[in-house]
């Protein structure tokens, strides 16, 4: 009688880790809640692969692999970071990668710089964008001294037909480039809020590669 050798089961590298490393990747998945569930699930998968993958060296080669990533919060907050950088490039949702920026400023200069010039952008841009608007609701109610650009205007809380004197009223197609300008300050603000986006979204890729 031949006896037939009886196949064992495989040994999966994620098999191999110890308690206190599966603690680490309970906690990593904790941290991950504000990502949706079946991205959670691969981050965490993706992880425990390259986790387990350093298992075959022992537990000290994995120790080392944890301490370069930091503790479970730290490393959850670099995936959940990396995840709204991606959704807003992607998306193109400069509301939310502004917010990553200024989550970002007290971390990063790039980030911190970045956002400053993006913060001043828009909010010049949206102060002219509204001057066509002002104009025509206010006729008289901002004025320029004569013989100077419209760089100079001042505005009058109460509108009136009686211009100071050495002012004129501002010409409603100067207040309509003064308008259009505002718009390409707020598009540059954007194209450059995306170009951020895009550069620190390589950098937090390259955090979390193991």
């Amino acid at each position: 009688m031949i006896l037939k050798p009886v196949p064992q089961p495989l040994c999966l590298d994620a098999d191999l880790l110890s308690l206190p490393v599966e603690q680490y990747l309970h906690d990593f998945r904790g941290g991950l809640l504000a990502l949706p569930e079946s991205e959670r699930d691969q981050i965490v998968s993706e992880v425990r692969l390259q986790v387990g993958a350093q298992a075959r060296e022992g537990e000290a080669a994995v120790q080392r692999l944890l301490r370069r990533l930091g503790s479970p919060e730290q490393l959850a907050a670099q995936f959940t970071l990396r995840h709204e950088l991606a959704l807003g490039v992607q998306q193109s949702n400069p509301l939310g990668l502004l917010w990553v920026l200024l989550r970002l400023a007290s971390t990063s200069v790039i980030a911190f710089f970045g956002g400053m010039a993006v913060f001043i952008l828009l909010v010049a841009g949206f102060s002219l964008m509204i001057m066509p608007i002002v104009k025509i609701m206010y006729p008289h109610g901002i004025d320029i001294p004569a013989g100077a650009g419209w760089a100079a205007m001042e505005f009058r809380v109460e509108p009136s037909n009686l211009v100071p004197a050495g002012y004129v009223p501002l010409p409603f197609m100067h207040a309509f480039v003064v308008g259009v300008v505002g718009v390409v300050l707020v598009g540059m603000a954007v194209a450059l809020l995306r170009s951020l986006g895009r550069s620190l979204l390589r950098g937090v890729k390259r955090r979390t590669q193991m």
